[in-house]
């Protein structure tokens, strides 16, 4: 019963790491995104089409 409680436990504990993990993975493409939405409204007020950060070149 000792060894199924402490894998239980050990698994209890790799589910939280996993869902912290997916937790900035979202934050992060948040942010990415919020970042495309700015550069494009910036973008579509000035007219230019090719000068924000992620398509220069």
């Amino acid at each position: 019963m000792a060894v199924v409680a402490h894998e239980v436990r050990k698994l209890a504990k790799q589910t939280a790491t996993s869902a912290q993990e997916v937790s900035q993975v979202i934050t992060t493409i948040q942010t990415e995104i919020d970042e495309v939405i700015q550069d494009t409204e910036r973008n579509r007020r000035s007219g230019c089409r090719n000068s924000c950060s992620r398509c220069s070149g």
